[in-house]
């Protein structure tokens, strides 16, 4: 989980980069879902941090940031194939 919690920041940091904007005709759209992203990162840390809480969650936190991701880069019209793994992302059984 660290190493997916690391790589999440290393999302981000790209999400955040000029580069990604300047190829957006929504740039409002587009940070509002790189706001979003962010905040499930987040909630995704607060879940590893807390054991008592479920799986189930984990996994519906995975699935958000893997649409998000889908969504951010329909809005951008870049072919984002770095960022792929997110759609494998699942929690450990």
């Amino acid at each position: 989980m660290e190493e997916l919690l690391e790589k999440l920041k290393e999302v981000s940091a790209l999400l955040r980069s000029p580069s990604l904007h300047l190829k957006s005709s929504r740039n409002r759209d587009v940070e509002k879902k790189i706001e979003d992203f962010e905040l499930l990162v987040e909630k995704l840390k607060v879940q590893h941090a807390n054991s008592r809480l479920s799986d189930i969650k984990t996994k519906e936190i995975l699935i958000n940031l893997s649409e998000l991701m889908h969504e951010i880069n329909v809005l951008c019209d870049l072919k984002l194939e770095n960022l792929n793994f997110l759609d494998q992302l699942k929690p450990l059984n």
